[in-house]
C-alpha cells in the first residue's frame, strides 16, 4: 500500500514538473507572439508538439508503473505459494517422523 502511494507521488511530481515547463514556455512564447504573425504560428506549433510530448510521457510512465506493479506482485505470490510449499514439505517431514517414532516405540524392548 505503501508502495502505492509512493509510486503515484512520483507521477504526481513528473506531471507537475511538466506543466510547469509547459506553463513556462507559455508564458516565454505569448510574449515572444505578439511580435508578428510568424513568430505566433511558430510558437503554437511547438506548444502543441510540446504538449503532445509531455502527454506521451505521461502515458508511458503510468504504463511502466502499472508494468512494475504487476510484475511486483506476481512475484509476491509466487513468495506466498513457495512459503505454503515449504510448510507443507516441512509438515510432511514432520509427520513421517511422528510415524518412526510410534513405529519405535511399539517394538518390544
Amino acid at each position: 500500500m505503501e508502495e502505492k502511494k509512493e509510486s503515484s507521488k512520483k507521477i504526481n511530481h513528473v506531471a507537475t514538473g511538466i506543466a510547469g515547463a509547459i506553463i513556462g514556455a507559455g508564458i516565454t512564447a505569448a510574449a515572444a507572439a505578439l511580435q508578428n504573425k510568424k513568430t505566433q504560428q511558430k510558437v503554437k506549433n511547438v506548444l502543441k508538439t510540446a504538449g503532445k510530448k509531455a502527454m506521451k510521457y505521461c502515458d508511458q510512465l503510468k504504463s511502466e508503473t502499472i508494468k512494475q506493479t504487476k510484475t511486483k506482485a506476481g512475484k509476491i505470490k509466487e513468495g506466498i505459494k513457495n512459503i505454503k510449499e515449504v510448510k507443507a514439505i516441512k509438515d510432511i517431514k514432520e509427520v513421517k517422523e511422528a510415524k518412526e517414532v510410534k513405529k519405535e516405540t511399539k517394538k518390544p524392548l
